[in-house]
C-alpha cells in the first residue's frame, strides 16, 4: 500500500556571514502504511542468510532534533559538524523502527592553503546501534569511520585528489547475524 503521512517540523537558524552558520531543527512525522523492510525469521533459517522483505507498517512514528553548524575559525580553517537524535517507533507495538538509530555525528574539519591551492580535509561519521529486526531482538553495533582527503590545484582546469576513506578499517563481520556497519574497510 502507498504510504501517508504528516510532519511537522520547527527550525531556527543563526549566522553570521563569513564567522558561522547554525540550524536547530525539530521534526515530528505521523505515518500510515509505512513501506519498511523486516527480516523475515523463517526464510532466513532456512537460507542461512539474512532474508528481508518489504512491509506496511499501519502506525509509525518518526520525531527527533538535527543540529548542524559550521565555523569558520580562521581564514584558512573550517569546522562543520551535524547532530540527530531520532525516535522512532512501530505505534501498534510500540517497537522501534528498523534500520533507524537512535544518534548520529558528522563531523569535519577543511584546511585550505589557499596560496598552494591546496585543501585538507577530516571526516568522521558515528552512529549508534540499530535494530534490524522488527522484533528489536537483533541489533546492529554502533560504529566509526575516518576520511582523510588531500586536493591539490594544478591549474585553474586542473586538480589532483587524493584520500583514504574509512581509516580505522570499521566494517562488517561476515559472522555476525545482522552488522550493518559499512560493508568494506
Amino acid at each position: 500500500q502507498p504510504e501517508s503521512s504528516d510532519s511537522y517540523q520547527l527550525g531556527i537558524e543563526l549566522a553570521r556571514p563569513g564567522l558561522f552558520h547554525a540550524d536547530l531543527s525539530l521534526f515530528h512525522n505521523r505515518i500510515e502504511d509505512l513501506i519498511d523492510t523486516d527480516m523475515n525469521p523463517e526464510k532466513s533459517a532456512a537460507q542461512r542468510l539474512l532474508i528481508f522483505e518489504y512491509q506496511n507498517i499501519a502506525r509509525a512514528l518518526t520525531q527527533g532534533v538535527e543540529l548542524s553548524g559550521r565555523y569558520h575559525a580562521t581564514s584558512r580553517l573550517e569546522l562543520k559538524s551535524s547532530y540527530t537524535f531520532l525516535d522512532s517507533e512501530d505505534r501498534d507495538t510500540g517497537k522501534t523502527l528498523t534500520e533507524r538509530p537512535e544518534h548520529q555525528i558528522k563531523a569535519g574539519v577543511d584546511y585550505t592553503h589557499a596560496a598552494w591551492g591546496s585543501v585538507f580535509t577530516l571526516r568522521a561519521v558515528s552512529q549508534s546501534e540499530e535494530f534490524i529486526d522488527s522484533q528489536n531482538t537483533i541489533t546492529s553495533p554502533a560504529w566509526t569511520t575516518w576520511d582523510v582527503k588531500f586536493t591539490q590545484s594544478m591549474s585553474k582546469a586542473f586538480k589532483v585528489y587524493g584520500g583514504i576513506d574509512n581509516v580505522t578499517d570499521e566494517h562488517r563481520d561476515p559472522e555476525r547475524n545482522g552488522d550493518f556497519r559499512p560493508q568494506q574497510g
